[in-house]
């Protein structure tokens, strides 16, 4: 687990530091030591990643804005860690640029995206009202129908039945927004996981 930490806090140390294309190479380690197991991943938020990676999400360069958000993803998602990992993502202000990517375009950036505001939005209110002030409802419900792959769709699907949770008045407001039949639409998706995310 030292090593671990050692690791993570070398390759932290570097990101942010020099040019985008060092800021990809860099992410790209990340994402290989997150995919190890739960204890790597923990290593790099300890080592102050996800501040990092969430500047990185405003990047000039769609590949390190996508590597970060991949990254990110992992974190969030983590089965253990995931929902501290959340709150300090929120805390860093990963809500603005998240949304902005969910028009990017990399599919992969936007369904990373997705996959993030619906980690971060599940059992925040906080975030779920900072997704809506932001006119995030709007790309994810986009992205249902003109999302390049299912695994973009399925993301897109997950973060808006995320957001419903809030409560009726947001519930109401993603149905009027055109939420309902894409989603219909998608419960008969080939896809066994965009059917899975449609119906919640």
């Amino acid at each position: 687990q030292q090593n671990a930490l050692a690791i993570a806090m070398g390759l932290v140390t570097m990101l942010g530091a020099t040019s985008d294309e060092a800021n990809e190479n860099v992410t790209q380690l990340l994402l290989q030591l997150c995919s190890l197991d739960e204890g790597k991943r923990l290593a790099i938020a300890k080592a102050g990643a996800i501040q990092k990676l969430v500047l990185q999400l405003r990047a000039k360069s769609t590949k390190a804005q996508e590597l970060a958000a991949a990254a990110i993803a992992m974190l969030t998602s983590d089965s253990t860690h995931g929902e501290a990992n959340c709150a300090e993502c929120a805390s860093a202000g990963a809500v603005k640029p998240l949304v902005a990517l969910l028009e990017s375009q990399s599919f992969e950036a936007q369904a990373f995206a997705a996959a993030v505001i619906s980690d971060l939005t599940r059992n925040s209110r906080e975030c779920q009202e900072a997704v809506a002030q932001a006119e995030g409802v709007e790309p994810l419900i986009g992205l249902l129908t003109t999302g390049f792959n299912a695994e973009c769709k399925a993301e897109a699907a997950g973060a808006l039945w995320s957001l419903s949770t809030s409560g009726k008045a947001q519930q109401t407001s993603i149905s009027d927004k055109g939420a309902i039949e894409p989603l219909v639409t998608l419960l008969s998706d080939v896809n066994p996981r965009c059917r899975a995310r449609a119906a919640g």
